[in-house]
Parts: C-alpha cells; sequence; structure tokens
C-alpha cells in the first residue's frame, strides 16, 4: 500500500533560494538530521529529511541486577515540493511530520506557512470519481462529530459490502456530523484494488495506482478545497 499525504504551503522566496537553502543543511551522522536533496525540476524538489534518534533503556533482570540497553533509529520523512502548486507531498507520512514541516520552516527562515487539509473524503471521492470516471463502491465510513442532541457527540463506523454512502442519513438523520475517513473499492484492470481517504488530505492507495493517478486524486483534493492558503 502507498500511504501518500498533501499539505498547503505559502512562501514568497524562488524555488533556487529554497534549493539552495536545503543545500545548506544536508544530513551528517554527526549532527544526527538533515536533509537529502534527491532531484529537482521546475516546480518540483523532491527530498528527504532523516533524523537520527538514539535512546537508551534500563531493565531490571531476574536476579535484580540493572542493564542499559542503548537503541538507534532512523527517521525519515520524503517529500515532493511542488512550489508551483504551493503543496508538500509526503510519501509514506509518520509521526515525526511536525517535525519535519518545523526544520523545514526553519531551514527557510520562517518564510513559510504550511497548513493542514482539512476537507470532506466524501466530497473528495465524488470529484475523483467525475474527473477519472472511475465508479467506486464505498464499504465503509467513519463519522465523528455527530450532534445526536444538544448534549450528545458519538462517533460511528459504518461498514457495508454494497456502497453505502446514501445510507448515512438512515442512521444519523438530519444530524451533523464530520466524515473523518473513507474505505472505497472499484477493479483496475480487472484486479479489485481499495481507497481510504481522509479528511487531513491523506490517502492510502493499492500499488495498481499508478502515478497519473495520483495527479488526478491531487486536482481533486484541490477542487473541494480552499486553495491556495489566503
Amino acid at each position: 500500500m502507498k500511504k501518500l499525504r498533501w499539505i498547503q504551503s505559502k512562501t514568497n522566496i524562488s524555488q533556487n533560494t529554497i534549493i539552495k537553502k536545503i543545500k545548506d543543511y544536508p544530513y551528517t551522522e554527526k549532527i544526527g538530521e538533515g536533509f537529502v536533496l534527491q532531484k529537482t525540476r521546475n516546480g518540483e524538489i523532491h527530498g528527504s529529511f532523516i533524523e537520527k534518534i538514539e535512546f537508551s533503556e534500563t531493565m531490571i533482570t531476574p536476579t535484580n541486577t540493572t542493564y542499559t540497553q542503548k537503541y538507534l533509529t532512523y527517521y525519515t520523512s520524503n517529500f515532493i515540493w511542488l512550489t508551483e502548486e504551493q503543496c508538500i507531498r509526503l510519501s509514506m507520512p509518520g509521526k515525526r511530520t511536525s517535525y519535519f514541516l518545523n526544520r523545514l520552516c526553519e531551514t527557510c527562515n520562517f518564510n513559510l506557512l504550511v497548513d493542514d487539509i482539512n476537507l470532506s473524503p466524501i466530497l473528495w471521492l465524488e470529484n475523483l470519481e467525475k474527473t477519472s470516471g472511475i465508479v467506486y463502491s464505498v464499504n465503509q465510513v467513519q463519522l465523528e462529530g455527530i450532534a445526536l442532541e444538544p448534549n450528545l457527540i458519538g462517533d460511528i463506523k459504518l461498514k457495508g459490502n454494497e456502497d453505502i454512502r446514501g445510507k448515512i442519513s438512515m442512521f444519523i438523520k438530519n444530524a451533523n456530523y464530520y466524515p473523518k475517513k473513507i474505505t472505497a473499492k472499484t477493479m483496475i484492470d480487472n484486479k479489485l484494488t481499495s481507497i481510504s481517504l481522509y479528511a487531513n488530505g491523506m490517502a492510502e492507495l493499492s500499488d495498481t495506482f499508478n502515478d497519473e493517478f495520483q495527479i488526478q486524486l491531487f486536482k481533486s483534493l484541490k477542487h473541494v478545497t480552499k486553495w491556495p492558503i489566503p
């Protein structure tokens, strides 16, 4: 499975200046963090941010003696900065995303504004269906913030064997709700494939989906989001 996440960005510095600043902060083992610039082209900066994290843990043996175990791990944040689209695309984003974005802002002398995307994954999928011509069957929906009563808010996860988008109102009636995640399936090249879309602009894709599809996915995301950052 591929995991992608789009984050809005805004800066008034040029792409060449951004590239120079990233090159000025390369990864080294001594520093333990930094950037690796992979390639650049007009409107795109491909790179990674690497962190070396060392920590230790003290444990007690059955004989009541203590020993310290040292650990070493690396976190890598792979990104494509789409400078003309005012967007950063993360590949396989993890729990260190916020730290990477903070370091990127510092590298740009804080002349960079980043903002999480907030959208309806249901609308995202519907626009994707229109632009790609592919029909999906939504078999899982995760809803949050359902206002059942003035002082009663709940979350719900719906699952089914068929497309359940039209049945959401049967469960929540006229209550307001916030769709957090949906999972849908379709046939690609005679193979059943799945895709999950999240409200924060993240998508989990089967390996069947190619690069052209990822471009369509991004265009659909922009269509249902306030873009760019004001």
